[in-house]
């Protein structure tokens, strides 16, 4: 029995000896398998797993190129160039807008944007894709443009009224008592009692209307006065005005003229020789702008920021001075175009066509867009940025 057994089990090894040297009996592993080298013997390169490079995101430029006025409808189409950059050469962008407006891609980086009248606020974006459509982070740009109803003032020498009834259209030489507010405030300003008129003067510039304040030698020289309002009670402003100093007054012996002034508050005044201009602040703070000539038309700007404690001056879209100060600004009483309201030796020797009051501190920016209308409406040359 027990030599069966043995006999049995000699079998049952030399079986498995064959079967293990079968070679169809088992299958290698891949890694078992060596890799093919190349016939010039350098390694294969090893495969990229990371997965392509991410794009950086588009650097947006922007260079405001003007705008332009429609004078019948009153609104301002402003032009922006916009660059993107800095995503890689084989970049495309891709642009999009919110908000008022519509641009033309003129070239895959570049965008040309026209907006309608004060469109704001507007955010234009770009997103880069690369060769593998991957795309960056998107970036945006956005700005906000305020319109002339935004204003709590707006003076426009287009919009003037007369002692004379029934008289459309006015006429050249004719005196004018009544000033109309187009900001909806019902800002009316009025030439006080006792006082000679403003004259107006059609397609004076660029085919606009002007009016004229002070005569030479008159002892009561015009002004106009917007009575006590409370829509014109102001911590911060920002103003513009189309101005013109046309003489000095060699009879009433002026030392000063005043473009526009609160009873309280703040005034904008040249000094005798026309040579220096000064937004004043409280009778206190001034930002000045010596040596600079208004014997023609400019746009004079001004703002008080009382978040940041700053009053500044610009004249045709330059900033001229900016000063420090921190004691506020508090308008109260009424508000003169065209003098002081106290002395007929403080009143304007020259031409106005436009008054804009805002009841706050606007950008930089916004400044220039709001410059870049008036100059366009008017023909004054002013800077871009």
């Amino acid at each position: 029995m027990k030599s069966i057994i043995k006999f049995i089990c000699i079998i049952l090894c030399i079986s498995a000896f064959f079967l293990s040297c079968d070679p169809g009996s088992t299958t290698p592993s891949e890694d078992s398998t060596p890799s093919p080298t190349p016939v010039d013997g350098t390694p294969e390169p090893t495969p990229d797993t990371t997965g392509p490079d991410t794009v950086p995101a588009p650097v947006i430029s922007v260079d405001i190129d003007g705008t332009e006025f429609n004078d019948t409808e009153l609104f301002i189409k402003s032009v922006v160039n916009l660059t993107a950059s800095g995503s890689g050469a084989t970049a495309t962008y891709n642009w999009s807008l919110t908000g008022g407006g519509s641009f033309n891609v003129t070239t895959g980086a570049t965008v040309v944007y026209t907006g309608p009248s004060m469109p704001g606020p507007v955010t234009i974006s770009c997103i880069a894709t690369d060769g593998d459509s991957v795309e960056s982070e998107e970036s945006s740009i956005s700005y906000t443009i305020y319109d002339m109803e935004d204003s709590v003032l707006w003076l426009d020498a287009m919009n003037v009224g007369s002692l004379v009834p029934f008289v459309n259209p006015l006429v050249n030489g004719m005196g004018i008592d009544q000033w109309n507010d187009r900001s909806g405030n019902d800002n009316t300003a009025d030439t006080p009692p006792s006082r000679s008129l403003p004259i107006y003067f059609e397609n004076m510039v660029n085919g606009h209307p002007v009016l004229r304040f002070h005569e030479n030698g008159i002892a009561t020289n015009p002004y106009f006065t917007v009575f006590e309002s409370a829509s014109l009670d102001l911590s911060d402003i920002t103003f513009f005005i189309i101005a013109k100093q046309s003489g000095i007054d060699t009879i009433n012996g002026q030392t000063n003229h005043t473009i526009m002034a609160m009873d309280s508050g703040f005034s904008l005044s040249a000094n005798e020789e026309n040579t220096e201009f000064s937004f004043i602040v409280n009778g206190e703070a001034s930002a000045s702008f010596p040596n600079t000539d208004i014997s023609d038309f400019a746009v004079i700007s001004g703002v008080y920021n009382r978040d940041f404690n700053l009053l500044a001056v610009w004249v045709d879209g330059e900033i001229k001075e900016a000063v420090a100060y921190s004691e506020g600004m508090n308008c109260s009483g009424n508000l003169h175009i065209g003098g002081n309201g106290t002395t007929d030796s403080g009143t304007l020797e020259g031409y106005i066509g436009e008054v804009i009051i805002f009841d706050k501190a606007i950008s930089n920016e916004q400044i220039v867009f709001i410059s870049g209308y008036l100059s366009a409406k008017w023909g004054i040359s002013v800077m871009k940025k």
